[in-house]
Order: structure tokens, then sequence, then C-alpha cells
């Protein structure tokens, strides 16, 4: 008796060129990301402690986020 050795072929992936791909008819495409970032000025975020206090929160805890029912973080 012969052994019999199953298997899956060997793929070789061919990446094709630009050029290639444009020959065969694929459509060309952009990908870009954008990203966005907005914030307060410094003297903004300096207040806010005077802010809260004013409304009757300790600024030291985490007892604002809780009031505006945002989830809590540790670091």
């Amino acid at each position: 008796e012969e052994a019999t050795q199953l298997g899956f072929p060997s793929f070789h992936v061919h990446r094709l060129s630009t050029e290639e791909a444009t020959q065969l008819g694929f459509p060309s495409f952009q990908l870009t990301t954008q990203v966005y970032g907005y914030s307060w000025d410094t003297s903004v975020y300096a207040g806010l402690p005077q802010f809260h206090q004013a409304k009757g929160f300790d600024p030291e805890s985490q007892d604002i986020a809780r009031h505006l029912g945002q989830p809590l973080y540790e670091l």
C-alpha cells in the first residue's frame, strides 16, 4: 500500500501593480482618514473647578460625572 498525502496546494500570492489593476479594469480608489479634535481655551479648563464648586459639587470627586450619567474611568 502506498501512503496518500492529502493537503492543500501551495497558494502563491501575486500582488497586482497599479498598472496591472487598471489594465484589468479594477476601479481606482483613494483611502483617506481625517481626525478632528476640539477643545476649549486653557482658561476655561482652569475655571471649571470653580464653576463645579459653585454648583455644589466637589471638583476633586466623580460626583459631576455621576450626576451627568457619564461612565467612570480609572487611570
